[in-house]
Parts: C-alpha cells; sequence; structure tokens
C-alpha cells in the first residue's frame, strides 16, 4: 500500500478515536468511513495487475542487475541506487532494469519467479526489495534484498566506491533526508 494511503488511513482511524470522546454518531460515521476505505484497499490490493517495464533479451557478455520494491523504502534505495552505480562505472559489463510498485509488486514477483529453483536463503523471501541477476539467454540468478546484493557487490565488484557504497546502512536512504524517495531517480539502462 502506498504511503498517501497509509497515511489517510491513520488520518481516518484519528478521527474515530476523537470523535469516539466527542459523541457516538461521529463515531459511527467514521468508523463505517474507515470500514469503506479498508474494503476499497482490499479490493486494490485483488484488481492490481502488474505492468513491469519491458526489456529485452540481455546483450551478450552483458549481466542485468534487476531490482524490484516499493516506491518508497530505505532497503529497495540502497540497492537501487548501488545498481545503479555499478552499471554506471562497469556500463560494458552491467545493465540495470527496475519495477517499482506498491501493490503489484508481489503478484509480478510470483510471476517472474515460479520457475526459478531459490537457494536455501531466499526461501520465503517477503520484503522488499527483491533484487536479481539475468544473464543471456534467460537466465535468472535470484539474490535477496538490499543486504544480499550489498553482499554480492562486496564479494564479486573490484572498485573500492562500489565497496564502500555497499557496506553503508539502509537506514541512510530515509524518508526523513529524501533519500527513500528514489523510483523516479537514476533510470534503468535495460532496453
Amino acid at each position: 500500500m502506498g504511503i498517501g494511503r497509509f497515511l489517510f488511513g491513520v488520518f481516518i482511524a484519528s478521527l474515530f478515536g476523537l470523535a469516539y470522546y466527542r459523541n457516538r454518531q461521529a463515531a459511527l460515521w467514521t468508523l463505517g468511513s474507515l470500514s469503506a476505505y479498508i474494503s476499497y484497499c482490499a479490493l486494490i490490493l485483488k484488481m492490481a495487475k502488474p505492468n513491469p517495464p519491458k526489456s529485452g533479451p540481455v546483450p551478450s557478455g552483458k549481466i542485468r542487475l534487476c531490482v524490484a520494491g516499493y516506491p518508497i523504502s530505505p532497503p529497495t534505495a540502497k540497492a537501487h541506487y548501488l545498481a545503479d552505480l555499478i552499471a554506471k562505472k562497469f556500463q560494458s559489463k552491467y545493465e540495470t532494469w527496475y519495477y517499482w510498485h506498491d501493490v503489484s509488486l508481489w503478484r509480478y514477483l510470483k510471476e517472474k519467479t515460479d520457475p526459478v529453483p531459490f537457494p536455501p536463503h531466499l526461501k520465503g523471501h517477503r520484503t522488499s526489495p527483491f533484487c536479481w541477476l539475468e544473464r543471456s539467454p534467460n537466465v535468472m540468478e535470484p539474490i535477496g534484498g538490499a543486504d544480499h546484493l550489498s553482499k554480492w557487490a562486496q564479494e564479486n565488484i573490484d572498485d573500492v566506491e562500489v565497496k564502500a557504497f555497499a557496506a553503508k546502512s539502509m537506514w541512510e536512504f530515509n524518508i526523513f533526508n529524501g533519500r527513500a524517495n528514489h523510483y523516479q531517480k537514476a533510470p534503468a539502462t535495460a532496453k
């Protein structure tokens, strides 16, 4: 669920608390509004259809770094910026592909990853982001979350700046400094 819908739900719940102390009729009206809002959110979740950006086959000799997650999320922001840094520093070897969505993300990932064998440490991965590598022809290698992508980068990328960035805490990418709001920055490089 998006941050706007979450905040609206908190607002309605706060109104309910305030109205409950004022009078019962206002409390019932607010509770009805909250119930309608929850039903609306459930309907949106049920009806959301994934619409990821298209990407062609991975060019020969390249590795595609893929990150799918919530549009506003500290761990997803870290994975996004790390993948972008790797692709910019090693343009001849890496490209990026991203999918940001707060509602249809898990439905998309289920469709995308069902035929892929997962390593034991990734069974049941249910956090944002989910990162993977794609190689030509159509080979997908699951990595995991931002912490797993950071570990992968530290082990596989021989660059001081990338290693330093991978070592950063994901909480440096928070909503208070604007870095968690990452989805409009650093577009993907895959075509």
